[in-house]
């Protein structure tokens, strides 16, 4: 983990100057796009990251309302944030079972009903960009969709694999047997209405993030329209998840590089708009779920183990 905080915004910038290297762009031209972005553009910007923010952390609570359990708002924030510092600085997904032991000790919340809270909320996710990214490269790359086929292929082989894995568990063990009873009785819950709404929430998160697209590109003087800032969004996001690497450096930037300039958008402006979503999403992201951390732990110190959180 140490590691990844400590060298993983240099892997980002190694990165980009690779990409900018191939690309033919001058460092000079992207340093100079990104100093001109005024305050209240900025100020716009760090606004949508929180409203996106607002959304993520509301579908969170919702979903956990649909499987029978209220949480905090403020808990659930703290415990979001905490979260996606662990992602970013690690490796594997450990922001998961941050989550879950983080819920288990704030809300009370099973282990089995966080568990298939994060099960639904990355299959919905995983789910739509892969459809919206695999229907839009076959719209408009066809010659290139075989790539995009390839990370599909690897998705469903993971998913198949650790099913058969999963499988022997259960076979063998009675703990997992009992486990994944408790799990399936939590997703029983969840009804076909409240999937459906969880589902429609969901949209509108990805539409914002693809309307954050469009918005720092036509900051950045590029012109991008909203159906194709979702097919690079949901292409670059599935690529870089499969991939897992630590935030998908490396992978989502090219992908998303390579997304914008097929729909038009410069090479110099396509780095700008990568190195502007990293500071605010990234980089700001990363450095609120350090603070919720650090509360987190703040908290756990000074309270009785007794008592429950009362943030």
């Amino acid at each position: 983990m140490r590691f990844f905080q400590r060298y993983g915004i240099l892997f980002f910038i190694l990165a980009l100057v690779m990409v900018a290297y191939f690309s033919g762009v001058s460092f000079n031209e992207i340093f100079e796009s990104l100093i001109k972005l005024k305050p209240l553009q900025i100020l716009v910007l760090v606004s949508g990251f929180l409203f996106i923010s607002l959304i993520t952390i509301f579908g969170k609570k919702l979903l956990l309302y649909f499987l029978g359990y209220k949480v905090r708002f403020i808990n659930l924030t703290l415990i979001h944030f905490a979260s996606i510092s662990a992602h970013y600085a690690t490796p594997a997904k450990i922001g998961f079972p941050v989550t879950v032991f983080l819920l288990k000790k704030m809300e009370n919340v099973p282990v089995t009903v966080s568990t298939a809270s994060i099960f639904v909320e990355l299959f919905v996710s995983m789910f739509f960009t892969g459809v919206v990214g695999f229907v839009g490269s076959a719209i408009y790359f066809r010659d290139e969709i075989r790539s995009f086929s390839y990370g599909l292929i690897i998705f469903l082989v993971v998913f198949i694999c650790l099913g058969f894995l999963i499988f022997i568990l259960y076979q063998k063990s009675k703990k997992v047997k009992l486990f994944f009873h408790e799990l399936i009785t939590s997703l029983k819950l969840l009804t076909i209405s409240k999937a459906i709404l969880y589902i429609l929430l969901h949209v509108v998160l990805q539409i914002s993030l693809a309307a954050y697209l469009v918005l720092v590109t036509y900051y950045f003087k590029g012109s991008l329209n909203l159906w194709h800032a979702m097919i690079a969004h949901s292409s670059a996001f599935f690529i870089g998840a499969i991939s897992m690497v630590p935030m998908g450096l490396g992978t989502r930037d090219i992908s998303l590089i390579w997304y914008l300039q097929s729909f038009g958008v410069s090479s110099s402006i396509g780095i700008s708009v990568i190195a502007i979503q990293r500071i605010m999403m990234t980089g700001l992201g990363y450095l609120l779920g350090l603070v919720a951390a650090g509360i987190i732990g703040v908290h756990s110190m000074t309270s009785n183990k007794k008592n429950r959180w009362t943030c």
